[in-house]
């Protein structure tokens, strides 16, 4: 900054500055008050915020006369918040966050304008706001807002008397500054000062001056008339003093000349520093062009070189070409061999197709001998008919005690074979009226029948539900509550057959308990006629024999799945195996009944982004390089059918060959304006492309499409209503699956919420990717050199300059991906290419944030990534708690395993022995005295498995803990190193293992909430190679929850969060309870694949079938649903359209997502209905 007595004597006035001697005369009079050191006047206006040079200095000029004055009153009135009508290109306004953030006064800073322009200033684009945005937002964007829209829709956001300053300078006519006033006025605080620009232009339809004279009549005000002029109005009673100072001087005329005086010749500095800066431009622009001379000249000399040196390399080339054909006869030999290895490979696939045919016959005829045990079974069963028929007719019968016992049989045999038909009367009972034709219509979302009984009573037991449905405007999918005396429930549910049109039915095991049955036809808008609805009961023999026609053939199957999953889970799957062919689970159905938009929701839909506070542009970038014909089409269509309106288009072609490209192009960007295309002059791949792309994206957010894609109409809307409710969203992506040639959909991947660790391993976001802008401007856009994998590195470089509530997840399909038998795809580069572009920017990614990691491919799925994260030297202690009861073989293999198998160098084991009493148990235990790291310790009391490890925690040495089950046994020495690798890194709180069943199953591949009620393991009984879910099974992940049977994590975080619960969890839930502590403590879980050992799954427990057993687990259950609520069914690493009935990523039949144009008032609607009891 200047000197302060220089800028004085500048605004002075200097001989050299003063251009007639009469003036000069004048102003030496008037700041004869600057000479006299101890003027009153000059000691409050020299204050050296006044003085300070504007970082922003642009066009137009009107404005730059005042902002010394700006910088005056901002520290004068120190105001708490300050609001600008019209802001422009931001002269004004930055001087007033300057002049905040240089003073430090905490002022919340509003710049409202739509910047689009008006009559008197013009029309413009967007550039000016994007520009000024630019220059705001890294400078003031903490405490400073720009809110693009009018003065009357920014006026509601603003309490009354909040607003301490406010500067209008919009639409300067009578009318319209008048108006602004008037609406504003009611904001002002008892401090409020209000500033209007060019009170001294008269000329047009400017009306300021006019407004002017009126209110100086009725305020306190100062008026300056330099720079078109600028007036000080007071609509407060509380200014500060040095604010009242100001307004008494304007009344003493000598006093007020000198102010205006003052600031007018600070003001004409700013002025001239403007001219300067752009004069000096013009220079900097003339030196460039002469300069680019320069360089052309020596580029057309290094291009004759280069010319004479292609020639000679073109000769070399000759010769390298004739070494190549050379190569090329030599490998053809090779393939020869391989195709004789392949012919002998086709051989064996023959023999084996042989042996699987001589398996089916074998099938085939163990079907016929259950067949045979099923009619021998109907002859038992006629035999016994007979029998009773002779006891009946018998004279014992009559006279003897054993007839009441035959009765005893008789009713017994009832129970085997009963069939007892209900007729069912549908009466609406919410959102549902019957029409005069009789067909049905809903009235809402939520749609409900009582279904009434002609027997009197509800049926129960095992039932065949039958039901008819025809003239369905939608697919119908019927869910049935059961009320059994406390309401009716999610608990309480069973999903009934989707139908459009025809009959269905299904078998269901009723409640002998039930009080009420209704039944909830669909949650969409529909008309249908619902007929014939019946229900059957029926008895175990009936059952029987539809699992015998089931299970032909598998048996034995069976029998094993009793064994691993005791009675309960076997009846559970038995029931889901019973069901009926007609319960569709494909994906095509999936579609058709919950991913088909109907004319109601395209309505609802439009209705919605009426109701938008805000309506961001979004720009959707599409490179595009010879794309064939009809899918390039399409996917230009598909973004003309948006229902969200207010998108943009921006095409690269990157100098397609293809003479059709450049004429569809011209086509589409000739029938909407906002479609905009540009031609590369030569292909620069798709980096190069989709920067060009972008460099024509006006919108606040950025939508990423591959130019033979598809999106479906409502995908820009979801992402407009995400920004709505998340404004602050700096990346959004959603749900994705596949389209081939013929627009057949496949393959949906249905993604988790943000999952770092998932994403180090896989592109999750891609597709559809959304970013903001400005984000992706101050990244650089897409990096060359990347091809493959772009998308991939432009997230990562993203996502390390936001945080994770910024990043977003749509669950829901917004984006088909085109896949062809032979691909056509943009980017049509080789997996091994694309793969090590994504390595490659993983490694960079962590070498940027300065992580010390090692990316290698994944182990089984080396498409894959996997992150490899280093333990420090000395390694940190960790104590292994191992509690067990005898079962000695199996501890002893455990604690082998642990001291002798794994390569972790710094490790304790304390087994934790609760009540064994075997000899050789204790004898073990003996036999483990004194030996190095290891330790025995006896817990006395019931088996409680919360209490036995939090006991164990408390006498642990090590800075980190690892639950094992006694269980566990080692495959790799490494697994342990894997795990505490990840539970060391700060934003870990626990990790999980990959856990296999002796068989090579899946045991533990992450726990997901809500399956099957609390939580369950999910990929259960896959195979051990399998992949899983989109890779899953191979890559590392954050889960909500990991089995306590391996589980690591630091001693602090065990302890921060009050270790396992044992009052309330002794036994069941206590893992999943400590990980949603963990979780909600802001901590990360992890999940590795690569730490792997089996589990034989509580081995030493016994069994859990005895009564007290079976009520103490009850109690856990209702203790887990009491304490997490519906944030069980919420997993964010789980998808609301995969179902909660099993473990194996299977569609939710309906999905659990909310359609948000559907949102008004469903969910209280929907919480009332459930807790009302017929």
């Amino acid at each position: 900054m200047p000197g302060l007595g220089d800028r004085i004597e500048a605004a002075a006035g200097s001989p050299e500055r003063s251009r007639c001697g009469g003036r000069q005369n004048k102003r030496r009079q008037v700041d004869s008050f600057l000479q006299d050191a101890g003027s009153d006047t000059l000691h409050r206006l020299c204050r050296p915020i006044s003085f300070l040079t504007p970082d922003l200095i642009v066009a137009p000029p009107s404005w730059l006369g005042h902002t010394p004055f700006a910088l005056w009153i901002t520290e004068a009135l120190r105001p708490r918040t300050f609001v600008e009508l019209g802001t422009h290109t931001g002269n004004s306004y930055s001087t007033f966050c300057q002049a905040v953030k240089q003073l430090g006064t905490g002022t919340a800073c509003f710049a409202v304008d739509t910047w689009q322009g008006d009559p008197q200033a013009g029309y413009y684009g967007d550039e000016v706001y994007q520009t000024l945005a630019d220059f705001h937002d890294p400078r003031y964007a903490a405490f400073s807002r720009m809110l693009r829209m009018t003065f009357d829709e920014a006026v509601v956001h603003f309490a009354d008397g909040s607003v301490d300053l406010l500067h209008i300078d919009g639409l300067h006519t009578y009318e319209a500054v008048r108006h602004d006033f008037e609406t504003w006025l009611p904001k002002m605080s008892g401090r409020g000062v209000v500033l209007f620009h060019d009170i001294n232009v008269r000329k047009g339809d400017f009306g300021v001056w006019k407004l002017w004279e009126e209110l100086t009549a009725r305020y306190p005000s100062f008026g300056f008339l330099h720079s078109n002029g600028l007036g000080v109005l007071a609509v407060g009673d509380d200014l500060p003093d040095e604010i009242r100072w100001l307004f008494e001087a304007g009344r003493d005329g000598q006093t007020a000349q000198q102010i205006r005086a003052f600031f007018d010749r600070l003001g004409s500095g700013v002025i001239e520093t403007q001219q300067a800066q752009e004069r000096a431009r013009r220079i900097l622009g003339l030196e460039q062009d002469i300069a680019g001379l320069h360089q052309d000249v020596r580029s057309r000399v290094d291009e004759i070189r280069g010319l004479m040196t292609t020639v000679a390399e073109r000769n070399e080339s000759i010769a390298t070409l004739q070494q190549w054909i050379a190569d090329r006869d030599a490998h053809i030999v090779e393939l020869g061999g391989e195709i004789g290895q392949l012919n002998a490979r086709i051989a064996a696939l023959q023999d084996e197709g042989d042996a699987l045919r001589r398996n089916l016959e074998e099938a085939h005829a163990e079907a016929a001998r259950l067949r045979a045990a099923n009619d021998e079974l109907h002859g038992v069963v006629r035999a016994r008919d007979h029998h009773i028929h002779a006891l009946v007719n018998s004279t014992s019968w009559k006279v003897s005690a054993p007839v009441r016992k035959l009765g005893r049989l008789t009713t017994e045999l009832r129970r085997f074979h009963r069939s007892r038909r209900h007729a069912i009367a549908l009466e609406p009972f919410h959102d549902v009226v019957r029409l005069e034709d009789g067909r049905f219509e809903t009235q809402g979302v939520d749609p409900a029948f009582r279904l009434v009984s002609d027997q009197g009573r509800c049926p129960a037991g095992w039932c065949v539900i039958r039901y008819r449905v025809a003239d369905a405007t939608v697919p119908l999918a019927p869910v049935l509550y059961i009320d059994c005396g406390t309401g009716f429930g999610e608990g309480g549910m069973l999903r009934l057959p989707p139908v459009v049109d025809g009959e269905a039915e299904a078998l269901v095991l009723l409640p002998y308990e039930t009080k009420a049955l209704r039944l909830d036809p669909t949650d969409r808008p529909a008309r249908f006629r619902l007929e014939d609805v019946t229900v059957e009961e029926i008895g175990k023999l009936q059952v029987l024999q539809r699992a015998l026609k089931t299970y032909q053939g598998q048996a034995f199957r069976g029998l094993t799945y009793l064994r691993q999953h005791g009675l309960a889970a076997t009846k559970h799957k038995l029931l889901q195996d019973l069901q009926p062919n007609t319960l569709v689970t494909d994906y095509e159905s999936w579609i058709r009944l919950y991913d088909t938009l109907t004319p109601f929701d395209r309505q609802s839909i439009a209705e919605a982004i009426g109701r938008m506070t805000r309506r961001p542009l979004i720009s959707v970038v599409m490179p595009v390089y010879n794309t064939p014909e009809p899918y390039l089409r399409r996917a230009l269509d598909t973004v003309l059918a948006q229902l969200y309106p207010h998108w943009e288009l921006c095409i690269a072609d990157d100098a397609s060959t293809a003479p059709h490209v450049a004429t569809v192009l011209a086509d589409y960007a000739a029938r909407d304006p906002r479609i905009k295309t540009m031609r590369r002059e030569a292909n620069g791949h798709i980096s190069a492309a989709s920067n060009s792309a972008l460099d024509l994206a006006s919108g606040e957010f950025v939508a990423l499409m591959d130019h033979d894609d598809e999106l479906p109409p409502h995908a820009l809307y979801m992402v407009a209503e995400e920004i709505e409710r998340h404004p602050d969203a700096d990346v959004i992506y959603s749900d994705e699956d596949k389209i081939d040639e013929n627009g057949r959909r496949y393959d949906p991947y249905f993604k988790t919420d943000w999952n770092p660790d998932l994403f180090h391993g896989q592109n999750m976001v891609s597709h559809l990717g959304v970013f903001r802008r400005s984000l992706l401007v101050e990244i650089g856009g897409f990096r060359v050199g990347y091809e493959g994998s772009q998308d991939y590195d432009l997230v990562l470089r993203a996502v390390e300059k936001t945080t994770a509530p910024r990043i977003r997840h749509i669950p829901m399909i917004l984006y088909h991906w085109r896949v062809f038998s032979a691909s056509s795809s943009f980017s049509t580069v080789a997996l091994p290419t694309a793969t090590d572009a994504a390595r490659r920017a993983l490694q960079d990614h962590f070498q940027r944030t300065g992580q010390p990691v090692r990316v290698e491919p994944a182990p089984g799925a080396e498409w894959y990534t996997r992150a490899v994260y280093p333990v420090p030297e000395p390694a940190p202690l960790i104590s292994l708690l191992v509690p067990t009861r005898d079962k000695v073989d199996l501890l002893r293999q455990c604690v082998e395993g642990l001291l002798t198998e794994t390569d972790y160098p710094n490790l304790e084991v304390i087994v934790l022995d609760n009540n064994s009493e075997e000899k050789e148990t204790l004898d073990y235990f003996a036999s483990l005295q004194g030996r190095e790291r290891v330790r025995v310790l006896r817990y006395d009391g019931p088996f409680n498995f919360s209490a036995i490890n939090n006991f164990g925690v408390r006498a642990a040495k090590g800075e980190l803990i690892g639950l094992i089950n006694n269980d566990i046994k080692v495959i790799h020495p490494g697994w342990l190193t894997e795990m505490v690798a990840h539970a060391l890194r700060p934003e870990v709180g626990a990790v999980g293992a990959k856990l296999y069943y002796g068989d090579d199953t899946i045991q533990h591949a992450g726990v997901i909430t809500g399956i099957n009620g609390v939580a369950n393991h999910i990929h259960k009984h896959f195979a051990r190679e399998h992949p899983g879910h989109f890779a899953r099974l191979m890559l590392t992940q954050n889960m909500s929850c990991v089995t306590a049977a391996c589980l690591v994590m630091r001693k602090a975080v065990f302890e921060q969060v009050g270790g396992l619960n044992e009052e309330h969890l002794a036994v069941a839930f206590n893992d999943v309870d400590l990980c949603l502590k963990v979780r909600d403590a802001g901590y990360f879980l992890v999940w590795t694949p690569h730490a792997e050992l089996y589990h034989l799954e509580s081995a030493s427990r016994g069994s859990d079938m005895a009564p007290d057993k079976i009520a103490r687990f009850k109690r856990e259950i209702a203790y887990m649903q009491e304490r997490w609520g519906r944030s069980l069914i919420e997993d964010p690493f789980y998808n609301p359209n995969l179902t909660l009935d099993a473990s194996d990523f299977g569609l939710a039949f309906p999905p659990r997502t909310v359609r948000p144009w559907l949102r008004k008032e469903q969910p209280a609607a929907r919480k009332e209905l459930q807790k009302e009891s017929i």
